[in-house]
């Protein structure tokens, strides 16, 4: 049964993951359609997916990916089963001091079981080119000019690293256990 957007709305559900998971199953069953007065079921799972990357993060075992996070992201690549869906593009993210914004690519691979719908059994997030240098590469800053994304995307999402060990982060969460 499709969500409604009530459904989806945060007073509604009883977890973040819930609400997550309810907007991604009303964009699945109607990527053009409408939301709410004003909004597409396909900008609020951009709007969904933004949020959704910073738990993920936070649960890496490697405490360096901590600091980061999403500031807008942009699809280019979305495919949907009853319990598989995938999400490919590029976004916007920062380091915790947020004093300046960069570009990358990512990639979300999110799993639900049949009878549990409303929260992953495994999420699969895997964001930035490596850098020699720096954690994730910076070479595509982007400050508070968010349109640049939308100029850039497909170019990032399209020289996306094709192997794991090429992504700056990759974080697997199987089990998923909630954010």
């Amino acid at each position: 049964m499709t969500p409604t957007s009530q459904e989806c709305h945060k007073d509604f559900c009883v977890s973040a993951d819930q609400q997550f998971s309810r907007i991604v199953r009303r964009w699945a069953a109607e990527p053009l359609g409408q939301f709410e007065e004003g909004y597409s079921n396909h900008d609020r799972l951009r709007s969904a997916i933004e949020y959704f990357i910073q738990p993920i993060l936070k649960q890496s075992s490697d405490k360096s990916v901590h600091e980061f996070w999403s500031d807008g992201l942009d699809l280019i690549e979305c495919s949907a089963s009853p319990t598989v869906y995938f999400f490919g593009g590029a976004c916007i993210f920062s380091d915790r001091h947020a004093n300046w914004m960069w570009l990358a690519p990512f990639e979300l691979r999110i799993e639900y079981d049949t009878h549990e719908i409303d929260c992953p059994t495994l999420v699969d997030l895997k964001l930035g080119h490596r850098d020699p240098i720096e954690r994730i590469s910076k070479q595509y800053p982007t400050g508070r000019r968010g349109y640049r994304l939308y100029a850039m995307s497909h170019c990032l999402y399209g020289d996306r690293p094709k192997s794991n060990q090429n992504w700056a982060v990759h974080v697997k969460l199987s089990p998923y256990t909630g954010g």
